[in-house]
């Protein structure tokens, strides 16, 4: 599922046992979750560390959930492209065919943003897909 406040983008996947929400931000865009956990099944789980590919020293930058990330533009062959960071939630619990996820509230360029509830259902055994998008 994708969410765009503020100018940014937010995309948010899942499976039986992970979550991945990654955040793309551009130039002097900025995003902080107001909480470092997130709520499934009404179950208080952490969100783990964002990580990003840094170019220049070639390796993965972890940067703490509950952090502020700060995005700017790296060059590449066709142009310059935001940067994308990405973290992962893993269920302490297995959940059922169907889960909903409250993703905490977040500071996105000075502005609180609340993210609706989520709900994800199993599809024919090919992963979990957002129901209310």
């Amino acid at each position: 599922m994708q969410f765009e406040p503020h100018g940014t983008t937010v995309n948010v996947s899942g499976n039986e046992s992970t979550l991945q929400i990654s955040v793309k931000l551009a130039g002097a865009q900025s995003f902080q979750f107001d909480s470092h956990l997130i709520h499934i099944n009404g179950k208080s789980t952490p969100i783990e560390p964002f990580q990003r590919y840094d170019r220049e020293s070639k390796q993965a930058v972890s940067v703490d959930s509950s952090a502020i990330l700060v995005g700017g533009n790296e060059q590449y062959l066709f142009g310059k492209q935001p940067l994308w960071f990405t973290a992962w939630v893993k269920f302490k619990d297995s959940v059922s065919e169907t889960y909903s996820v409250q993703i905490p509230s977040a500071t996105i360029n000075g502005e609180t943003y609340l993210f609706p509830v989520i709900t994800f259902t199993q599809r024919s055994g090919l992963g979990f897909a957002p129901i209310n998008c």
